[in-house]
């Protein structure tokens, strides 16, 4: 079986936008299905990144990824990421080359057919972040970035369970199913945390914003890092400063 065509039965909520399905969507079917394959537990001596926010999380995700490897500090930097601009197999990265065709036709093929049905209960986000562990995981990636896809409380990348979450500018998006105010979207968002996060990395936003993150770290025992904010940098300039001050931290 060819990837494409079993990609073509999944439901893609990118193509379709009837986001209105999370509203009785649970996590609890994808972890049974990482427990399954044996992927629901963090392999031993890997950071584990969740980047969370409504503007900036592919460039952050790129930056900290790039560092990463150019650091010499890890054998291999995974980067997962949504969604793709020209090809799917951009969404899943290592050291900066996306994952092959042939490696996704040769993993399908060596799967049961019962360990294929399975899989095709699963949507396309929930498919790639599934391919984007096991990848990682068969490459010995001992940093591993993963770009939230949407929210964070219902996202696929969750139950990764991040060390550390790194979150980005919050601004209204999907209002219909994160809240229609930004205070209730950053709450969605933060909850991407696990029982392994121990911090979260951000930077100056307004002030609501900025007291319920610390609210949310104080009640979970989480180290809340700020990073100040530079007015007179533009966006890209920025978010490569943000992540070299979070990979200052991390590695």
């Amino acid at each position: 079986m060819e990837v494409n065509q079993f990609l073509s039965n999944l439901t893609n909520l990118e193509k379709t936008r009837n986001f209105n399905v999370f509203k009785n969507y649970s996590l609890q079917d994808f972890q049974s299905v990482l427990e399954s394959f044996c992927l629901h537990e963090k392999p031993k001596d890997t950071i584990r990144i969740s980047i969370v926010g409504t503007n900036g999380k592919g460039s952050v995700g790129h930056f900290l990824t790039q560092i990463g490897f150019r650091s010499n500090s890890f054998l291999n930097v995974g980067l997962y990421t949504s969604p793709h601009l020209l090809t799917q197999n951009e969404r899943i990265q290592i050291n900066g080359k996306y994952i092959s065709d042939e490696w996704m036709n040769q993993t399908l093929n060596f799967f049961s057919e019962k360990e294929l049905e399975k899989l095709k209960s699963l949507s396309y986000f929930e498919f790639f972040t599934f391919l984007a562990i096991l990848f990682f995981k068969d490459n010995t990636c001992n940093l591993e970035v993963y770009e939230a896809g949407l929210g964070g409380r219902l996202d696929a990348t969750k139950l990764v369970n991040p060390d550390i979450v790194v979150l980005t500018k919050i601004a209204l998006d999907h209002t219909v199913i994160l809240g229609d105010t930004e205070e209730k979207i950053l709450l969605e968002k933060l909850e991407i945390v696990g029982t392994n996060t121990k911090t979260i990395f951000t930077f100056q936003q307004e002030k609501n914003l900025m007291e319920l993150t610390k609210l949310f770290c104080e009640k979970r025992n989480i180290e809340l890092i700020l990073f100040p904010r530079f007015v007179d940098k533009d966006y890209l300039s920025f978010n490569q400063d943000f992540s070299l001050a979070s990979c200052a931290m991390i590695y």
